[in-house]
């Protein structure tokens, strides 16, 4: 049997992060879908956890913006405040290392996106709308994405595309039809639940089982304030948004 792991925006919050190693326990292999920086107050020592521990390692937006500093004026302004930010904390190799990182992976019949097969690095899958075009950029018949922060699941039956209810710690068979899976953000939830998110993928089985932890928030918000990074990053931490 082989479980992976599946680790999404963990945005510099080592304290989720943590909490979710440790929630996890083992794992056969370990998936990160990229935005393993920005915003948060840890963005050397999440690199370096995801460099030692992850056999896929994609970059997304905030990890483009570490080396790609035009991007920002896309950013609003406390995200773009937290990208120079980012970029001063860490060392030209790891800054490096980020540019060297691809933005769309396919491994073993499964597809591996930040945010969407169809634009790897920017679009958001946040409709059927948007999973429709999705799923017309990837063949095969699983596909995994983050970007949005939020857990989700959208299926493609006979060209039908539908949202399903994501339910934590319940699994989920991907028999029979076609799927786009985001597994939520360890690092900065967007689904009103501030507990980290994180996602097992059982290749054998054939099954995705979505996770929350909880984590020490006031931890996390602590360094964001002592890192001099805006206070709208932290505060959003015990919101969930």
């Amino acid at each position: 049997m082989t479980r992976t792991l599946i680790l999404s925006d963990i945005h510099g919050n080592k304290d989720a992060l943590d909490a979710v190693i440790a929630d996890a326990g083992s794992a056969d292999r370990i998936w990160c879908l990229g935005d393993i920086v920005g915003y948060g107050p840890e963005p050397a020592a999440c690199l370096a956890w995801v460099r030692e521990h992850c056999e896929i390692i994609l970059s997304g937006n905030h990890d483009y913006a570490a080396f790609e500093p035009s991007v920002v004026r896309d950013f609003n302004p406390n995200a773009a405040r937290a990208a120079e930010w980012t970029r001063a904390e860490l060392s030209m190799e790891e800054i490096a290392y980020l540019r060297s990182l691809p933005s769309l992976v396919a491994v073993e019949g499964v597809t591996l996106a930040h945010a969407s097969p169809a634009d790897p690095i920017w679009t958001y899958i946040l409709s059927v709308v948007d999973a429709r075009d999705a799923f017309g950029a990837f063949d095969g018949a699983l596909c995994f994405v983050g970007h949005t922060h939020v857990a989700a699941c959208y299926t493609d039956a006979d060209a039908m595309i539908s949202r399903v209810p994501v339910v934590n710690d319940e699994p989920l068979s991907l028999a029979g039809e076609r799927f786009i899976i985001n597994p939520g953000s360890v690092g900065q939830p967007r689904d009103r639940d501030p507990r980290a998110a994180y996602l097992w993928y059982d290749a054998d089985a054939r099954t995705v089982v979505w996770k929350r932890v909880t984590y020490d928030i006031a931890a996390a918000q602590l360094k964001i304030f002592a890192a001099g990074l805006p206070d709208r990053l932290a505060n959003r931490l015990s919101l969930g948004q």
